[in-house]
């Protein structure tokens, strides 16, 4: 563990608490645009009113405390998700600059921590994951592990997360082709095609053949292919003990929400439902990170 002097550890934590928490910020603005197809470099705006936003407004976590959580304009209320993503998102940075220093093992948990939240919001919004995007992750963590020595055993953990998802992807579609079939199976496709966003319909919803495979790729019981690059992104930043241990606790996460759900209602709709599981595996992934 990199060593920092004690009297610059607290204010040094402060800045690197203060930064996580701007990075929070920005993958809420990166999540959510990029859903609606937006550009990231306009300012931001109300999404009640549309009135163009101060700065000051914008300050994570404390605008939203200042503001009481109402925009400054309109009144409308303002999703408590904002300022809860940036102050997961500050604690998370907060805590492996504890454990790490400003290392390079700092800066590699720290981008792994903001491509899992991106991702998180999206797949909990929109059932969507980006590979694009996680492929910039990969891309990121690339420079850390071939510093860190541990590029081999990236590279393993990387495969690993291919196979163990992939074994998923694939159990899961020779489930769906043995439950669906015919005018059920294009019913079910086009309902969770309209989950997705607009721009990702095009020829989907007029192409019975394509529909029924999107639909065996999107099933409620299997991964997606956005999971399978998530399991590779997993496994070459935690190496493949690590994979299996966020595999293990993603589905115990997974679980028990459905678990929680089915006692709510009373009922065994909650695991017939499509559940979004980045968020869990992405909970998963950073236990296993800040203490295996």
């Amino acid at each position: 563990m990199d060593t920092v002097p004690s009297l610059n550890t607290s204010l040094l934590g402060g800045i690197v608490f203060i930064y996580g928490l701007s990075f929070g910020s920005f993958a809420n603005v990166l999540a959510l645009r990029t859903l609606k197809s937006e550009t990231i470099l306009s300012r931001s705006k109300c999404p009640a009113c549309a009135h163009t936003l101060n700065w000051v407004d914008l300050i994570p976590v404390a605008g939203y405390l200042h503001l009481r959580g109402r925009c400054r304009y309109c009144g409308a209320r303002i999703s408590p998700m904002y300022p809860l993503v940036e102050l997961i998102s500050g604690v998370l940075w907060l805590a492996f600059f504890l454990q790490h220093g400003l290392g390079p093992e700092f800066l590699l948990y720290a981008s792994f921590s903001f491509f899992l939240i991106v991702n998180a919001i999206t797949d909990l919004l929109k059932f969507w994951v980006f590979d694009r995007l996680i492929l910039a992750g990969v891309l990121a963590a690339l420079p850390f592990q071939a510093y860190m020595g541990v590029l081999s055993d990236a590279v393993i953990g990387g495969l690993a997360g291919l196979v163990l998802s992939g074994s998923f992807f694939l159990g899961g579609i020779l489930y769906m082709k043995i439950r669906f079939s015919g005018e059920k199976a294009l019913e079910y496709g086009r309902r969770r095609l309209l989950r997705l966003p607009k721009q990702h319909h095009s020829l989907k919803l007029r192409n019975r053949s394509v529909l029924r495979l999107s639909e065996g790729l999107h099933a409620k019981k299997a991964f997606g292919g956005g999971d399978i690059t998530l399991s590779i992104f997993m496994g070459f930043v935690l190496g493949w003990q690590g994979l299996l241990l966020a595999y293990a606790g993603g589905i115990a996460l997974s679980l028990l929400f459905g678990i929680a759900r089915a006692v709510q209602t009373l009922s065994w709709r909650p695991f017939r439902e499509p559940y979004p599981l980045v968020p869990s595996f992405s909970v998963a992934s950073l236990l296993v990170a800040l203490t295996f």
